[in-house]
């Protein structure tokens, strides 16, 4: 699991580079990060990779 997403963030950043917005990409992900947080405790909801994983791909796929 931990190579596959360690792949998926890597191409979803290189796609980013790629399309000129890398920095955006990257400050968006860390962004991400906070808001799924707040999410997670928002719904009394225990935070996982997984549930991270999902919520960037969310982000990528807008």
């Amino acid at each position: 699991m931990s190579k596959q997403l360690l792949e998926k963030l890597e191409r979803y950043e290189q796609d980013a580079y790629s399309g000129g917005y890398g920095a955006d990409w990257l400050a968006e992900v860390g962004e991400g990060f906070k808001d799924y947080i707040g999410w997670c405790v928002e719904n009394k909801k225990r935070p996982s990779i997984k549930g991270f994983e999902e919520w960037i791909d969310q982000l990528y796929n807008k």
